[in-house]
């Protein structure tokens, strides 16, 4: 009835003007009014082609995949003043999960940092994912002797656009106080095909 074609753009149509419905009011914090989730029916992949989504839908889809990656080690966060690393993925369809590697708490961050982005890498290549990432704290000493925390995101989309972001924060009075980012556009590690990048 419908060619290749014509389905592909009714997905696409559907995935950018259909809207969910959310059963429950909840409060919008800042970081999130400004990223939103990929909306509608979930597409396959292996036909879309890269220049779908501008870079903006794609930067604002892997903002979405970090908020919600905030909300999973805001607690430990507050309670040690600092995190265990983790994978970040996002489905088509907009589900957030995490990835954490066993035995975490004995490894050393450089090794859960390596074991984390081999993991990620393998499920980029699948190609059933819209977004990848890692997150974790890093830092450095000050010439005052101090620590210099830092979170760190590096995100990256199946369209083909990738960022580095890190936020210095400080624990005060029982919050997590971030300051001004910075923000680097990087080259796709993880999405690539075919060998290349």
């Amino acid at each position: 009835m419908y060619d290749k074609k014509t389905f592909l753009m009714l997905s696409l149509l559907l995935a950018f003007f259909v809207q969910p419905l959310l059963a429950e009011e909840t409060t919008t914090s800042k970081a999130e009014s400004m990223a939103t989730a990929p909306t509608g029916q979930a597409a396959d992949l292996s036909t879309i082609k890269r220049g779908r989504l501008t870079e903006e839908q794609s930067i604002s889809q892997l903002k979405y995949m970090m908020v919600e990656g905030w909300k999973r080690m805001e607690d430990e966060l507050l309670e040690r003043g600092s995190f265990k690393a983790f994978g970040l993925t996002l489905s088509p369809d907009g589900e957030f999960k995490p990835l954490y590697i066993d035995s975490q708490e004995d490894l050393p961050q450089d090794v859960q940092l390596a074991a984390l982005a081999k993991n990620i890498e393998a499920i980029a290549q699948t190609r059933s994912v819209w977004g990848v990432g890692l997150m974790y704290v890093t830092g450095n000493v000050r010439e005052d002797g101090s620590l210099n925390k830092r979170i760190a995101v590096v995100a990256e989309h199946i369209a083909g656009h990738a960022r580095v972001w890190s936020y210095p924060y400080k624990l005060v009075d029982g919050e997590v106080k971030l300051g001004s980012p910075i923000e680097k556009e990087m080259k796709t590690i993880y999405f690539v095909t075919k060998g290349k990048r």
